[in-house]
């Protein structure tokens, strides 16, 4: 059998979906089969995906091409909360790679942006955001599985929920989340591990008005080890702690490695801590505070 050609091969991914890892021999038995072969499931369809929490009516209009969006205005109902991701109809599937930008924008309803949101796996996804009004913002939301690589940037809006590079009710690592501008009114994280892992997640503040706790890695009943907070700008408010790593709950818990940078901003109230375990250990940890 000849393998496919390449265009074939973007006319499989188009018709059926797309595939993961399969040679090219197994994609021409595919195509044959009509996009299915015994042993083989049907590929899950990935498309930006659209919620209305009430079901009321509303819009989203921009331009989406291919693993990447970018919104340009949100009209609903006010009282509605609307959600917005790279998903599939498959609820096992991973969604890896995938974008969505925010132009600056007046948005009516609440909305949760999730760069990719997938059951399995939610990987080196990203969202931008220049301005807007928001309740959660996640660049990857992995329901089960892993989340990790995942990028968030925030060049300016209005925060009222829990913003963080990557979460996932496993492992969150290597996530990261950068603050240019903006206000943050609930918690900042670069990776949110709640049963295993958040470790190797980065958040960078270099401006904007912080009203919420940060920690660069956060797990509920796992490790947080070897992440980094570095703020050089922006203006912290309130009685809220910065944590480089925050492991909450669980005896084997750990936050090792962790560091916390501050060369600017203003930072008044609360309590700076490289690492923090509540119930296991927090070995080799470290702040740095100058030009302050």
């Amino acid at each position: 059998m000849r393998f496919l050609s390449k265009i074939r091969e973007r006319q499989f991914a188009k018709k059926c979906g797309g595939a993961y890892n399969l040679s090219r021999a197994v994609l021409a038995g595919v195509l044959a089969a009509g996009c299915l072969m015994p042993g083989f499931a049907e590929a899950a369809v990935l498309d930006l995906q659209k919620e209305s929490e009430h079901g009321y009516t509303f819009n989203v209009a921009g331009t989406t091409g291919e693993k990447t969006t970018t919104i340009t205005s949100v009209t609903g109902n006010a009282g509605d909360t609307i959600s917005i991701y790279w998903g599939s109809n498959n609820a096992g599937a991973s969604v890896e790679g995938y974008t969505i930008n925010v132009d600056p924008v007046t948005i009516e309803p609440k909305i949760n942006i999730y760069g990719g949101k997938g059951l399995n796996a939610a990987n080196g996804n990203s969202v931008k955001i220049s301005g807007g009004i928001f309740k959660n913002i996640y660049g990857g939301f992995a329901t089960s599985g892993t989340a990790e690589g995942n990028s968030v940037i925030i060049n300016g809006g209005e925060f009222n929920a829990n913003v963080c590079g990557g979460f996932a009710a496993n492992a969150a690592n290597g996530n990261s989340f950068i603050i240019n501008a903006g206000t943050f009114n609930s918690l900042i994280c670069g990776g949110d591990g709640f049963t295993a892992a958040a470790n190797g997640n980065i958040v960078e503040i270099r401006g904007g008005t912080i009203n919420a706790g940060v920690s660069g890695g956060f797990s509920e009943y796992g490790t947080a080890n070897g992440n980094i907070v570095s703020i050089s700008g922006g203006n912290f408010n309130g009685n809220h702690d910065v944590r480089g790593g925050y492991s909450r709950s669980g005896t084997n818990s750990t936050a090792n490695n962790n560091k916390v940078s501050i060369s600017g901003g203003t930072v008044s109230g609360g309590t700076i801590y490289g690492g923090k375990s509540d119930y296991g250990t927090a070995n080799s940890n470290s702040v740095s505070i100058s030009d302050v």
